[in-house]
């Protein structure tokens, strides 16, 4: 990645921003598959318990950066369409509770 001036940062665009965000994320996805890679070419007895941690710990956090990817290019799928992320998910979990309240009621 590219060095960013300070000037840069102070007048980056929410879209800068977020490019940036997105690069950070698959950097971390991408540095935890070659972890995982690599982890199976090492025997598992050679391992300490914090290497075994870390290592899910890397897999965690790329999960979870993968996760975010995703909620954003599905956000951006229904912003396209005319439909609002936040709101649809308020009105989904409203629903799926008044079901599940329903389903307990019985």
């Amino acid at each position: 990645m590219a060095r960013v001036s300070i000037y840069d940062i102070k007048t980056a665009s929410r879209e800068k921003r977020e490019g940036w965000k997105e690069i950070q994320n698959n950097e971390i996805v991408a540095k935890a598959n070659e972890v995982a890679a690599k982890a199976k070419d090492i025997p598992n007895e050679l391992l300490s318990a914090w290497d075994k941690e870390s290592i899910r710990l890397a897999a965690e956090l790329a999960a979870k950066d993968s996760l975010e990817q995703l909620k954003r290019e599905i956000a951006r799928i229904l912003e396209l369409a005319g439909e609002h992320y936040g709101i649809n998910e308020k009105q989904f979990w409203q629903r799926y509770h008044a079901q599940q309240k329903a389903k307990r009621d019985e």
